[in-house]
């Protein structure tokens, strides 16, 4: 929260500090810094393994897919290659996160149940 000594003072954003102490200029910088690392190892892997299995599509879906960095970033560097890849995601209304899905679920068919009883099985797959 931004505290100026006058209502009508604009505040100094090169000071601003979060709730948490935090500068908020720092905090900016670092998310962006881990936001295009993570983008840049996915795209090149992504664009890699596909240039590797002779792939010339790449679709993006759930959450991630509504990240325009992350589109942009695939655009960006398959204008740059010579194997021919399309890139296609859906419209960022259909691009919803998997966790908003489970809340809502679990918001309309509530059963608590008691975490000590929950059993999770890295195994598990599906057939």
């Amino acid at each position: 929260n931004l505290v100026s000594e006058s209502q009508n003072e604009i505040p100094d954003r090169s000071r601003a500090r979060n709730d948490n102490g935090l500068d908020e200029n720092l905090v900016d910088e670092i998310c962006y810094a881990t936001q295009k690392a993570i983008v840049d190892v996915l795209v090149k892997k992504t664009i890699r393994a596909a240039e590797l299995y002779n792939c010339n599509n790449i679709l993006i879906g759930g959450g991630v897919s509504a990240n325009q960095a992350l589109l942009d970033n695939f655009k960006s560097q398959i204008s740059n290659i010579k194997y021919q890849i399309d890139v296609a995601a859906p419209e960022k209304k259909y691009s919803t996160d998997n966790g908003a899905m489970i809340g809502a679920y679990a918001a309309l068919n509530h059963h608590p149940v008691d975490l000590e009883k929950i059993k999770a099985d890295p195994e598990l797959y599906f057939s």
